[in-house]
C-alpha cells in the first residue's frame, strides 16, 4: 500500500472542500461536459455488442476474455 503524506494547507482545505462539493452536487466540469457523450456512446455500443443487438449483430467478433 502507498502513503502519500502532505500539509493540508487552509487553501488546499479549500479546494478539496469545494471540489467534493461540486461531486456531490453532480456539478459537471467543462473538461467532462465533452468526455461524458462520447463516454456514453462507448458504453452503449458495448452493451449492444455484449446481449448482440441486431444492429450491431455480426459487425464485431466475439473474443474470449481469459485471466491470469
Amino acid at each position: 500500500m502507498l502513503c502519500r503524506l502532505h500539509w493540508l494547507t487552509k487553501e488546499k482545505y479549500s479546494e478539496l472542500a469545494k471540489s467534493q462539493r461540486r461531486l456531490m452536487l453532480g456539478i459537471l466540469q467543462r473538461k467532462m461536459a465533452k468526455v461524458a457523450p462520447k463516454l456514453r456512446d462507448h458504453l452503449t455500443l458495448v452493451y449492444a455488442i455484449e446481449t448482440k443487438h441486431w444492429l450491431v449483430a455480426g459487425t464485431f467478433h466475439e473474443k474470449s476474455i481469459t485471466y491470469g
